[in-house]
């Protein structure tokens, strides 16, 4: 199974579902169940007790044939099949009705900020003496994605012969905020690649004869435990990884500051110039201590 979480937990941690059928007689006292979930790295991440369905509420667990249902699911994904799942005395629905098995549940919250990757989980069930473990796993997938606090960079007027910058911060204010952030939504350490698309001039005034298109660039990333680092010229149209070192990858949910500038020729008009921007988030497979 392949698990994707909402980026930044937007609008909350994705929760995993933990099913378990236990098979056991009525005259027998139910099973105790735990499951232990370990991270991709091989670490204990949590135990998780099982919650035992009352027969009574066995109808209420859906079926193959009610969309949504955690049993439409687990067929519809390839980890059931649909006669084990219901429609049969020795089904799922069918054991858990006339009490010959027991069905157990649980959930464990996936976070953005938890390490991509395998999880592994077993299940351990107890009655007596008696024990029985049953392991299984999911993929919690990797993706990168930036977000922003601005929706512009208001450069004012520009000058020949000088360079203009605009200086971010590690303050989240979306939307419009005028000193850039960039935070990293998604789950695994990311780079931040920045790409300048050739500048113009928006004056219908202007001076034809001089330059009146701005082609170099520069820009600067900065982090709460880091001090600000540079590209150098960036040419327009061109990406660049500002801060490329394993240390600049932002964490997951970790802010950026973004610092631009724009270099100016010594001949041009001066005014008003408007471009674009873009930012490209790259999976970092090397980060710096606490990602």
């Amino acid at each position: 199974m392949q698990v994707t979480p909402y980026a930044a937990d937007w609008p909350a941690p994705r929760l995993v579902e933990l099913w378990a059928l236990v098979r056991s007689t009525a005259s027998e006292p139910p099973p105790v169940l735990e499951w232990s979930v370990y991270r991709p790295d091989g670490s204990l991440l949590a135990v998780i007790g099982g919650s035992r369905v009352p027969a009574a509420d066995c109808p209420g667990l859906g079926a193959t044939t009610v969309r949504g249902s955690m049993l439409e699911a687990a067929v519809g994904t390839g980890q059931l099949q649909g006669t084990l799942a219901d429609g049969s005395p020795a089904s799922i629905t069918g054991r858990c009705a006339d009490g010959s098995g027991q069905i157990y549940r649980g959930s464990l919250p996936l976070s953005h900020r938890s390490a991509c990757g395998e999880y592994r989980f077993e299940a351990v069930a107890a009655a007596g003496a008696a024990r029985a473990t049953l392991a299984a796993s999911f993929d919690d997938l990797c993706f990168t994605r930036l977000e922003i606090d601005f929706d512009r960079i208001e450069w004012g007027t520009i000058a020949p012969n000088q360079q203009t910058g605009v200086q971010g911060d590690l303050t989240w204010s979306p939307p419009s905020d005028s000193r850039p952030t960039i935070r990293n939504a998604g789950n695994t350490p990311a780079g931040v690649g920045i790409v300048f698309e050739q500048m113009k001039n928006s004056d219908p005034g202007a001076t034809p004869a001089v330059a009146n298109t701005l082609d170099v660039f520069d820009a600067c990333l900065g982090k709460l435990d880091q001090p600000t680092r540079c590209v150098g010229d960036i040419s327009a149209g061109t990406e660049a990884q500002p801060g490329r070192e394993a240390g600049y990858a932002l964490c997951p949910g970790e802010l950026g500051r973004l610092d631009v500038l724009v270099r100016t020729p010594e001949r041009g008009n001066e005014g008003r110039y408007t471009g674009q921007l873009r930012l490209v988030a790259h999976r970092a497979e090397a980060a710096g201590p606490g990602c």
